[in-house]
């Protein structure tokens, strides 16, 4: 029997407010919108490939206080 295949076609990232994180990931990537309704955003490269789709979401609860150290070996 053969087995299943998976095929990524893209990630999905919650945000408290993603049309604003889509539009920052945009700009920097340089990508085009496929996608965009209040609360979910779907932009990909030009040529196409895969995706990066953000989405609202109300209880994200952003980290506070100072980022993790990094580990030095």
């Amino acid at each position: 029997m053969p087995q299943p295949r998976l095929t990524v076609t893209g990630t999905n990232i919650d945000a408290p407010d993603a049309n604003a994180l889509a539009d920052f990931y945009r700009r920097l990537l340089g990508w085009t919108t496929r996608t965009e309704e209040p609360g979910w955003v779907v932009i990909r490269p030009a040529d196409g490939g895969q995706t990066l789709s953000f989405q609202t979401e109300p209880r994200y609860v952003r980290r506070s206080g100072r980022p993790a150290r990094a580990i030095s070996r």
